[in-house]
């Protein structure tokens, strides 16, 4: 398991899209609009931007600073300057 690579190459940012920044993200415990909303990203959360798998075409599996990993719908998300 230490030998894993990262889903995403090191070179590879995801950022939120600004407009979503202002309006906030919510954050799901299963990657479904209908689950349980654990939470809200906006630009000035303090939160690790730590993608660790895709679901599907249209979830991120994230973890989170407090430990948890949550879904993300990943059209919130651009390719950043990386």
């Amino acid at each position: 398991m230490l030998n894993v690579d990262r889903w995403f190459p090191s070179g590879l940012n995801r950022e939120l899209i600004e407009e979503d920044t202002k309006r906030g993200v919510n954050v799901y415990a299963k990657p479904n609009t209908n689950a349980t909303v654990v939470g809200v990203l906006r630009e000035s959360n303090s939160w690790t931007q730590l993608i660790l798998a895709t679901v599907g075409d249209d979830w991120y599996h994230i973890l989170c600073d407090d430990g948890l990993s949550e879904y993300v719908e990943a059209h919130h998300f651009w390719d950043g300057n990386g």
